[in-house]
């Protein structure tokens, strides 16, 4: 959104938010020309639940100044659209008024997926020392807060003799051509495996990968419980967003696996590649999960913890064949699976 071409409204996570958390709005200053004898614009801003005003607040922005505000985000029981309102002044005089939405989703529950889990001994692999703040440590202390019991390795010789069910690759954990068997056959095993956005490996698991710079025909696997509650319209939006280019995972020709969010390929079939965000794939007694969705904060993007909490409660179904695209029954239609707007605040 502009306002009056001074400043850019930066929401964190794309406006979507964790209800019961801090977010941060930043007011980007642009290269416009600022008006002429004014020292300071006036900006006042709501968070609305319908008529129902829940955080509100004012600033004075001068010019050469990119002013951040945070909010207190109140905790919701269903997905909620909220409405951030903006008013814009100078010198008394309204300028301009606007809103944008704000999506707030609820805590995972953290009861269930311990109940999920039941005891299951989880590795998760991540490489290179721990950097208190960062992204990984943000992640790992949000499991560990939620009573998720697990114990870090940083050398994948190692997940074998701590014989895990459930293992967990850090995003850019794998450096290189070493995986390209280790991670079938701890699936082969018995193991569930969930590898994050890899962007440092030519490969994963023995599949390519390949940046991707469009979104256009983005297709999603319609119902798969990885994208419970989740849109096209949602996934899209993370693509095209200001993190960084998506880099997908190529399947080749007629690949065992089930693809989930990946590019359609027009008039394509079973002797064609198939690019993805998200695939499956069942080896033995176990699965691989791919995920190169490219998350900024798994810790504080709602829609990846919810995406997280809802995968590792996958993880422990038994896993189901992944039929190459030549031996599975015609498809059915597809369409987005758009996600309820509810207004129940948690009081």
């Amino acid at each position: 959104m502009n306002i009056l071409a001074l400043y850019v409204l930066v929401l964190s996570q794309q406006g979507f938010w964790l209800g019961g958390s801090d977010y941060a709005i930043t007011f980007k200053r642009t290269d416009a020309a600022w008006p002429a004898n004014t020292e300071s614009i006036d900006i006042a801003w709501q968070l609305r639940l319908g008529d129902e005003v829940l955080a509100s607040g004012k600033l004075a922005a001068k010019k050469d100044e990119s002013p951040t505000v945070r909010l207190a985000v109140p905790e919701v029981r269903v997905r909620t659209e909220l409405r951030l309102t903006l008013s814009v002044s100078a010198g008394g005089n309204a300028l301009l008024k606007d809103q944008q939405k704000v999506e707030v989703f609820p805590r995972p529950d953290r009861q269930r997926l311990q109940r999920s889990l039941g005891g299951k001994r989880i590795c998760i692999l991540r490489r290179g020392k721990p950097v208190a703040g960062d992204a990984d440590e943000r992640l790992l202390a949000m499991l560990k807060d939620s009573g998720v019991v697990y114990e870090v390795v940083s050398d994948d010789t190692k997940l074998a003799i701590r014989s895990p069910e459930i293992v967990v690759v850090l995003a850019s954990a794998l450096p290189g051509g070493l995986w390209k068997d280790s991670l079938p056959e701890l699936a082969e095993t018995g193991v569930s495996v969930l590898v994050l956005e890899q962007r440092v490996a030519a490969e994963i698991a023995g599949y390519p990968l390949t940046p991707r710079k469009t979104i256009e025909r983005i297709a999603v696997t319609e119902r798969h419980p990885l994208l419970e509650g989740f849109s096209t319209r949602e996934i899209e939006a993370l693509l095209s967003g200001p993190s960084h280019q998506p880099i997908a995972m190529r399947l080749p020709a007629d690949a065992p696996a089930q693809e989930v969010v990946y590019w359609a390929v027009p008039g394509g079939g079973p002797a064609m590649p198939i690019d993805c965000m998200i695939a499956v794939r069942t080896l033995g007694k176990g699965r691989i999960i791919y995920n190169q969705l490219p998350w900024e904060d798994h810790a504080a993007d709602a829609r990846a913890v919810t995406m997280l909490f809802s995968t590792l409660e996958w993880m422990v179904t038994p896993p189901e064949p992944t039929l190459p695209p030549s031996a599975r029954p015609p498809p059915a239609a597809t369409r987005p699976v758009e996600t309820p707007n509810r207004i129940e605040i948690k009081r």
